[in-house]
């Protein structure tokens, strides 16, 4: 099953973790679109945790997660190493103008309504980054993005492939400490009361910007 009938889709994650924590599961329900996930920093630049082994935890996430319709790329250094044209540039030029037959159809990233300023430099760059194609965007709910940010895509998660994204979410060890890691904190943000009166127990929350199908 594929995702809006999308080929390939490029996964913007500012830090390691971010995807993994806020969009797994999608990944895991579409098998027939891939993913390309680009994590963009080795961490928050003001995050003591933050270091290029981090990237191992990413690696040990999916391989518990067992999706093979992902592939992980990664940048070194923190989301302040390029400013914001350089980031377009690099990853339209990078990750965006390959080979046609596996060209990128959407962009999935970070709210703009969020409380990590990382985060909403890294949504700042989806519109331009589609610019000039017919690229779909859309936006993922994370465990900092703001209250007043109102999704308008709802995808429902079986209980087991929520068991499984809480245990694989434990690779991120250097993270283990922070609350929303917490084995009882992950199901709870995966709860949505406007879903659950619909009989969705487990939500990932998105918004869609713009659809191109």
């Amino acid at each position: 099953m594929k995702l809006f009938n999308f080929d390939r889709v490029l996964c913007l994650s500012p830090h390691p973790d971010d995807v993994e924590y806020s969009m797994s599961g999608l990944i895991h329900k579409y098998k027939d679109t891939h993913f390309d996930i680009l994590c963009m920093s080795i961490g928050g630049e003001h995050d003591t945790t933050s270091h290029p082994n981090r990237f191992d935890e990413v690696e040990s996430f999916w391989k518990m997660m067992k999706c093979d319709n992902i592939t992980l790329h990664f940048e070194y250094g923190f989301i302040s190493r390029y400013k914001e044209p350089e980031w377009i540039n690099m990853i339209g030029t990078k990750y965006l103008q390959g080979d046609p037959t596996s060209s990128v159809n959407c962009i999935i990233l970070c709210s703009s309504h969020d409380v990590h300023f990382e985060h909403r430099i890294v949504n700042s760059i989806g519109i331009p980054l589609a610019r000039k194609s017919k690229l779909s965007v859309i936006e993922y709910k994370s465990p900092s993005t703001n209250p007043e940010w109102i999704p308008n895509l709802f995808m429902e998660l079986s209980p087991d492939i929520l068991r499984k994204k809480v245990k694989s979410l434990q690779q991120f060890k250097t993270q283990l400490d922070a609350p929303y890691f917490s084995q009882e904190n992950i199901p709870n943000f995966h709860i949505d009361f406007s879903a659950t009166k619909r009989g969705a127990k487990y939500v990932e929350l998105f918004r869609m910007v713009q659809l191109f199908s």
